[in-house]
């Protein structure tokens, strides 16, 4: 799974409803420091730039969001958020949206 860390965000300020897209995560919570990060890959990198050609102008495409959506198509992950606007564009990309309340 890829998360954006909207949700770690709020699991670290206590929100229980936060724990759930996060279950199986491989990090220590108490060092925060991750066992497994996904890297910009070359074909990640492409991915975001072809996103942000097509929907930077016409639907405010952010770089950040961008590669963020390229990291978890291509590595075949979804994608959970609290933002999910920002990514509801992209085609292919299983949006798994968290709610704090």
């Amino acid at each position: 799974m890829t998360f954006v860390t909207d949700v770690l965000i709020w699991y670290l300020c206590g929100n229980e409803r936060a724990r759930a897209p996060l279950a199986g995560v491989p990090f220590d919570l108490i060092t925060q420091t991750f066992s497994s990060v996904l890297h910009i890959s070359e074909k990640v990198s492409h991915r975001a730039a072809s996103f942000l050609e097509r929907y930077a102008a016409s639907h405010g495409l952010e770089a950040a969001d961008a590669l963020i959506a390229a990291t978890a198509l291509v590595n075949r992950q979804n994608l959970t958020t609290g933002n999910a606007t920002h990514y509801r564009i992209i085609r292919g990309l299983d949006v798994v949206v968290f709610s704090p309340s």
